[in-house]
Parts: C-alpha cells; sequence; structure tokens
C-alpha cells in the first residue's frame, strides 16, 4: 500500500509542475515535461511493480524503444531551448 500511495503522490506532484510550467513559461516549453512524467511512470511500473518482466523480448523492445525516442526528443528539445536567441534567429522565424 504504501508503494502505491508513494507512486501516486509522486505522478500528482510532477504533473502539478508540468502544468504550472506550461501557465508560467508557455506551452511550447512546459509541455515537454509531460514526456517526462510518462517516463517516471513507465520506470516505476517497471523497477517497482515489476510490469515489464512478464512480457517476452518481442512487446518489451518497442517500449524500450518509445522510451528512447522520448528522451532523445525531450534531451534535444532542451538544448535547443537554452540557446541564445542570436544562436535560434533563423529557427524560430
Amino acid at each position: 500500500m504504501f508503494w502505491l500511495f508513494l507512486g501516486g503522490l509522486c505522478w500528482v506532484f510532477s504533473d502539478l509542475f508540468q502544468q504550472y510550467a506550461a501557465k508560467y513559461i508557455g506551452i511550447g516549453r512546459g509541455i515537454a515535461l509531460s514526456n517526462t512524467n510518462q517516463l517516471w511512470g513507465l520506470a516505476w511500473g517497471a523497477l517497482v511493480f515489476g510490469e515489464l518482466s512478464a512480457i517476452d523480448t518481442h512487446a518489451r523492445l518497442p517500449v524500450l524503444l518509445g522510451s528512447l525516442v522520448m528522451i532523445v526528443e525531450q534531451h534535444s528539445s532542451v538544448r535547443l531551448r537554452l540557446r541564445p536567441r542570436s544562436a535560434t534567429r533563423g529557427l524560430m522565424q
């Protein structure tokens, strides 16, 4: 019961911070936190509850590849947002 409560509490806080980020820094920057929220949920389910242990490799591979794509997208999104405006001026027009 403790792990269920702790997982739900972490999920609520991360969702709350995502909503604040979307409100105060804009939807384009804040919605990227949604992907990390989903990754934390997947990691919590796999590591604490063992949700991926019962499926075979063919079913596990798309889950892991999708997670990797989300991580790469998040990393590139953060790098693009942290560049100075003069470096991204041509990209943002």
